[in-house]
């Protein structure tokens, strides 16, 4: 039989039809798919579900409603709802417990001493307040991972030796470390435990630069060490390896080298080397551009010997460029404050402030002399030299010079018993460092008298304050 249809019959048609494509769709799994609906020219634009106060008439920033998402300070809500640093020294002052991302992160990787699965990581906020003997290498290591998972979250096709994220690269062939007290090397890949593949790192020792790099890893510029030894040997997982050749100036040879930097075939000090440039340069950007400018300017000169020293002796054949230090190092801050800050007076600056000194008593120890052989001398150190400021130790050649005839920096280290006498002074430090192991001969402890006490004061003499420490007494 044939159909005969009328124009009548086809508008029935087409009003039905319309009709039932309005309806909300349905997914497979039964769930209703939101509809695009387009606006009258007359009326208000429709609220997007995915963003909160859209409201014109409401005068508010239009905001994804994922910047509600909980994040530990220090990292921020990108465009595209990815959470990524926003303020490195912010996010390592933190705790792992404060981060939501630490489940992810001990679910992605077994933390292990000496093969023994570690169950806690104690730690304490402000990081930079910790004990140092509270600041143990397993805490250390979790802090380089969370700085790893949050550096280029949601980001894809920026690192040459693979598509994703730094931190997917490495949990793709590594399913933990093994902190083990009896490793030889800074780090090894990729011995098995369980059947699983982990990279071995040796544990910090208790002695002078054991210690030195324990507190040098509160900071960024600290702990980028160890996130770039911990990409370098990820790279081993890949079938990278390193050859031998001859190192200058010696002309030793030694097996610990890479034949060439080739950004095609990255190879291991190739990886480090291309991640500190990045860092640097702010093409990842971890939030150095929103320190202090004395901190910007230490991290800066970290990252610079760094990929020089790699430069120069990793490399038998063709080397990385030679770096030259950027205009704005780390990048742009992007570190929106949570909340408006309050009017009224600056903060002062790091360079103007002079924190009180915790002096200790490291030891004694046996010094060359030219004069005497060896000469014994008292150890001793301020805990918190990572407080001050760089631009306290600069050669300030306005001011008198010492009375050795040496360029004079800024501020000066005098040593007083506790009666008030000056014993010694040091006015030629030239880096905070050097608060790490001021070093007194024997002569000079024997002025004590019979306190056995002395406390030592720190003088800037560009703003003429002074901070003094606590008393020490010897036994």
């Amino acid at each position: 039989m044939r159909v005969r249809i009328t124009f009548k019959s086809w508008l029935v048609f087409l009003a039905a039809f319309l009709a039932l494509t309005s309806s909300s769709q349905v997914s497979p799994a039964g769930r209703e798919w939101p509809q695009v609906v387009k606006d009258k020219v007359t009326g208000p634009p429709k609220p997007n579900p995915i963003y909160k106060n859209t409201n014109p008439s409401s005068g508010a920033l239009r905001t994804p409603a994922c910047l509600s998402l909980p994040v530990p300070e220090g990292v921020r809500i990108n465009t595209s709802c990815s959470p990524v640093i926003g303020n490195i020294h912010k996010l390592l002052e933190t705790c792992p417990a404060s981060d939501p991302a630490t489940a992810t992160i001990l679910a992605d990787f077994e933390i292990r001493r000496n093969n023994i699965p570690v169950k806690t990581i104690p730690c304490a906020q402000p990081v930079s307040k910790l004990r140092l003997a509270s600041y143990t290498d397993e805490l250390i290591l979790l802090q380089a991972l969370r700085a790893i998972y949050y550096m280029d979250r949601g980001r894809s096709g920026h690192l040459p030796w693979t598509k994703g994220t730094l931190y997917d690269w490495l949990k793709s062939k590594v399913r933990g470390f093994n902190l083990d007290d009896k490793e030889a090397a800074a780090g090894r890949c990729c011995p098995e435990i369980d059947g699983k593949p982990f990279i071995s790192l040796a544990p910090l020792k208790n002695d002078k630069d054991g210690i030195f790099n324990r507190e040098l890893r509160r900071e960024w510029k600290g702990l980028s060490g160890l996130v770039g030894l911990i990409t370098h040997e990820r790279r081993h997982a890949d079938g990278i390896g390193h050859v031998s050749c001859k190192v200058p100036p010696s002309l030793q040879p030694s097996d610990n080298m890479d034949q060439s930097y080739d950004e095609k075939n990255l190879s291991c000090f190739g990886v480090q080397w291309w991640l500190t440039r990045a860092w640097l340069t702010g093409s990842i950007n971890v939030g150095i551009g929103c320190l202090a400018k004395d901190e910007i300017e230490e991290i800066a000169d970290f990252h610079m010997r760094d990929c020089s020293g790699w430069r120069e002796w990793r490399f038998c054949g063709s080397p990385p460029p030679a770096l030259t230090k950027p205009e704005m190092v780390g990048g742009k801050c992007d570190d929106a404050p949570a909340t408006p800050t309050p009017s009224g007076p600056a903060a002062p600056d790091k360079a103007d402030a002079l924190p009180t000194p915790k002096l200790v008593l490291v030891g004694t120890k046996d010094r060359s002399s030219d004069q005497s052989g060896k000469l014994m001398v008292y150890e001793f150190q301020i805990t918190n030299w990572i407080d001050y400021s760089s631009e306290l130790f600069k050669p300030e050649p306005s001011l008198p010079p010492c009375t050795n005839g040496q360029p004079a920096s800024r501020t000066w280290l005098q040593v007083y018993s506790e009666g008030g006498a000056e014993l010694l002074k040091f006015c030629s430090y030239t880096s905070k460092r050097h608060l790490m192991s001021i070093n007194l001969p024997a002569r000079i402890i024997t002025r004590l008298g019979e306190s056995k006490s002395l406390y030592i004061v720190l003088k800037d003499r560009t703003k003429g304050i002074e901070a003094r420490s606590n008393l020490v007494t010897l036994n």
